[in-house]
C-alpha cells in the first residue's frame, strides 16, 4: 500500500468513515494503557486524548458543517491564513514545591509552542518534504487581563491536598475532569469564550496531557492539561522535554486528531497530506513503514500529531492548518477576539535583530539583539541549519555560504511574544568557518556598525498613518513592514526621501519596518495605536 492515499481514495475513507466518527462526541478520554514498547524511551502515555468517544447528535451535526466548511475553504485557508492571536491562562495545580513550576517554564512553553506553531522547529522532516512543515498563523498570549478586568501575568496558581488526579475525560464534569474544579481540589475554567485554559498538574505517572475538543458552545472543561514533568523546558523530564506534549494537546483543542488509525488503514484525521499510522511506532527518525505505508516515506512520525518523543515532533501539515484556521473561524471567534484586549500591553514586545558583516575581519557576522519586551525574556534562536539557542547572545558558526532563514522569536515576562526573521546570504572564501556573534546594542563596534542606519519615522507612535524619511535612494531599495509574528503586511518599492504609509487597517501592535537596499538592511520599530 503507498504512503499516502490518493485524493479520490482519501476521501471515500473520509466518508466512510466519517458516519463511524461523526457518532461520537469529542469529549476527551483516557485509552487503554499501552504497552511500554509503543512508548518509546518513556513510560508515560504520549496522549490521553481519544479521537474516539460517545456519541451525541449535536456534535454530529457540528462536524458535519465544519468538514464541509473546511472542503469548501481550504485552499482559502491554506493559502490565506488568518493571523490569529490566542489568549491563554495557564492554571498550576501543586501539592508541593516540584509541581509548582516557575514563571520561566511558562515562558519557556508559550515561547516554544509558539515556535512550533509558527513552523520554525528545527527538528528534521527526515524523508518528507520540508513544504510539509506550515506555519499555522496562529500566536498564543498569556492573558494580561483576568474575567474581573483586573491585570494579570496570565498565570494561577493553587494549591491542593491531592496527591495526583484521576482524570479520565469520559465526561465534560468534575468527575472527568476533577483538575478543572474547585470543589474536587482542582482550579475552575476562566471564561471559555473569552479564554483558553490551560491546567498544568500532577496527572499521575502515565499521562502526559489530555484536551477536550471544540463545540458549539465549548463547556466549561474545555481546554488542555499538562502533566507538571512534561510542561515548559528547564527541569522538564525526558522524552517530553521540548514542550511538545503542549503543541499537540492544543492542537486537539483546534480540532486535529492523532494520525493512529487505531490498528486499521482507515484515514482518522481528515487530512488529504497525513499518511494514517497503523499503530503507534516506538522507532525514531529515517524512514518507518507500517502495515498502510509499506514504502518510503512511510509514517509521519514526526507530525506533532503522532506518537514519538519531543526530539522527533517538527511539523503540522498544510491540510491541518486548515482545520485549526477553520476551528477558530467557527469555533473560537470570541477567543481570538478577545486577544485585543486581554493581549494589549503599553509597552509591546519586540523580536528584532539587525545583521551586519564585520567590515575589520573576514567570516564574521554580527546580529545585534534589538528586542524589547518586559523582562526577564525568553528567546528562541532558530539559525536555518537545523540548529537553535535559548540564549540573550549567542554565538553561532557556519561551515558553508548560502541563504539562510534566521529566526528570534521572544516571550517575555507577561506573556507577549513576538518572532522576527531574516534570510540573509552568508558568504564565505575557502576553507574557513562563519561565525556570527549576537551582540547587544550597546556592544563594541555599534557605532560603526549603526553609521548607516538613517531611517526616520514620524510620527512614532503612529494611529492612521506614517512618514519614513529616508537620506538616499536607490534603484531596487525595497519597504517591508512585518507584525510582531513575523509577517509580512506590507511590502513596496521605495522611491523617494520621504514615503507616506497608510496604517490605519493595522491592528494595534508593535511593527517592524525595514528598509533593504545595496548599501545593506536598516531596520526600525514603530507602535499602531
Amino acid at each position: 500500500m503507498s504512503d499516502f492515499k490518493s485524493p479520490i481514495m482519501k476521501r471515500l475513507l473520509l466518508l466512510s468513515g466519517m458516519f463511524f466518527i461523526l457518532s461520537f462526541t469529542v469529549h476527551a478520554q483516557i485509552l487503554s494503557p499501552i504497552n511500554s514498547d509503543q512508548k518509546g524511551s518513556s513510560n508515560s502515555e504520549r496522549c490521553s486524548t481519544s479521537n474516539l468517544v460517545i456519541s451525541l447528535q449535536l456534535k454530529e451535526q457540528q462536524e458535519k458543517i465544519f468538514n464541509d466548511y473546511v472542503a469548501t475553504h481550504r485552499d482559502d485557508l491554506v493559502k490565506n491564513k488568518t493571523a490569529y492571536t490566542i489568549p491563554v491562562v495557564v492554571h498550576i495545580i501543586y501539592k508541593n514545591a516540584a509541581e509548582n513550576i516557575s514563571d520561566q517554564r511558562v515562558l519557556e512553553q508559550i515561547s516554544r509552542t509558539n515556535s512550533d506553531f509558527a513552523g520554525l522547529s528545527t527538528h528534521s522532516m527526515g524523508p518528507f518534504s520540508d513544504s510539509l512543515k506550515a506555519n499555522s498563523n496562529i500566536t498564543f498570549c498569556l492573558a494580561t487581563i483576568d474575567p474581573n478586568g483586573n491585570a494579570s501575568s496570565g498565570i494561577t496558581r493553587t494549591q491542593t491536598t491531592k496527591t495526583s488526579f484521576n482524570i479520565t475525560g469520559s465526561t465534560g464534569s468534575c468527575n472527568g475532569f476533577p483538575e478543572r474544579c474547585a470543589s474536587t481540589g482542582g482550579c475552575d475554567a476562566w471564561d471559555v469564550t473569552m479564554y483558553l485554559n490551560i491546567w498544568v498538574c500532577n496527572t499521575g505517572s502515565t499521562m502526559t496531557g489530555i484536551s477536550e475538543f471544540p463545540s458549539i458552545p465549548n463547556n466549561a472543561f474545555y481546554g488542555s492539561t499538562i502533566n507538571y514533568m512534561f510542561f515548559g523546558l528547564t527541569g522538564a523530564t525526558p522524552p517530553y522535554n521540548e514542550g511538545a506534549t503542549l503543541t499537540q494537546q492544543l492542537g486537539h483543542c483546534l480540532n486535529l486528531y492523532n494520525l493512529i488509525g487505531d490498528n486499521t488503514c482507515t484515514d482518522m484525521d481528515y487530512c488529504l497530506d497525513t499518511p494514517t499510522e497503523y499503530g503507534i511506532q516506538d522507532t525514531i527518525g529515517g524512514c518507518i513503514v507500517d502495515q498502510c505505508n509499506t514504502v518510503c516515506p512511510g509514517i509521519m512520525n514526526m507530525n506533532f500529531m503522532s506518537y514519538c518523543d519531543d526530539t522527533t515532533m517538527t511539523n503540522f501539515t498544510p491540510d491541518q492548518v486548515a482545520r485549526m484556521q477553520a476551528c477558530i473561524s467557527l469555533y473560537l471567534s470570541s477567543v481570538a477576539g478577545n486577544s485585543a484586549t486581554t493581549c494589549s500591553m503599553s509597552n509591546p514586545c519586540s523580536a528584532l535583530f539587525n545583521l551586519y558583516p564585520d567590515t575589520a575581519t573576514l567570516h564574521h557576522y554580527y546580529a545585534v539583539n534589538l528586542a524589547s519586551g518586559v523582562a526577564p525574556l525568553h528567546y528562541f534562536w532558530s539559525w536555518g541549519d537545523g540548529t537553535n539557542d535559548t540564549i540573550a547572545f549567542p554565538s553561532h558558526t557556519y561551515a558553508t555560504a548560502g541563504y539562510y532563514n534566521i529566526c528570534l522569536t521572544i516571550t517575555d515576562s507577561v506573556g507577549c511574544t513576538s518572532t522576527y526573521c531574516d534570510s540573509s546570504y552568508i558568504q564565505k572564501s575557502g576553507s574557513t568557518v562563519i561565525t556570527v556573534d549576537v551582540i547587544s546594542q550597546s556592544g563594541v563596534g555599534i557605532h560603526e556598525i549603526y553609521q548607516n542606519n538613517v531611517i526616520q519615522i514620524r510620527p512614532n507612535p503612529a494611529f492612521d498613518n506614517i512618514t519614513i524619511e529616508t537620506a538616499s535612494v536607490h534603484r531596487g531599495d525595497i519597504i517591508s513592514i512585518y507584525n510582531i509574528q513575523g509577517q509580512i503586511v506590507l511590502q513596496q518599492p521605495l522611491k523617494q526621501l520621504q514615503t507616506k504609509l497608510n496604517i490605519s487597517g493595522f491592528p494595534r501592535g508593535s511593527y517592524i519596518l525595514k528598509i533593504e537596499s545595496y548599501n545593506g538592511v536598516d531596520v526600525k520599530r514603530f507602535i499602531k495605536e
